[in-house]
């Protein structure tokens, strides 16, 4: 990856769930070391976008690239993104005590 290029790409990308379309048609450029945002109302897609980034869902259209990398229909185990939860129920167990 270079300077110029980000560190994450979303071309076109949509999700559906039936008729429903979830994610429609995302153009997106994070660069790294950027901080970057989704905010928006419930069912606005933010999840479902991030999953696909992170490779837990497919899209069902448009391109995914992570550090110049097509990541579009790579599954989660081969993106190199990781996730955890922000639910504080989970917090408990994994204090240090």
């Amino acid at each position: 990856m270079t300077d110029a290029q980000p560190a994450v790409r979303l071309r076109g990308v949509v999700k559906r769930f039936g008729d429903a379309i979830a994610v429609a048609g995302v153009d997106l450029d994070i660069t790294r070391g950027e901080f970057f945002t989704m905010l928006g109302p419930s069912g606005s897609g933010k999840t479902t976008l991030l999953r696909m980034i992170a490779g837990f869902e497919l899209p069902d259209e448009g391109l995914m690239e992570l550090g110049g990398v097509d990541t579009t229909f790579l599954p989660e185990r081969r993106t190199r993104c990781r996730s955890g939860s922000s639910e504080p129920s989970g917090w408990d167990s994994s204090s240090p005590r």
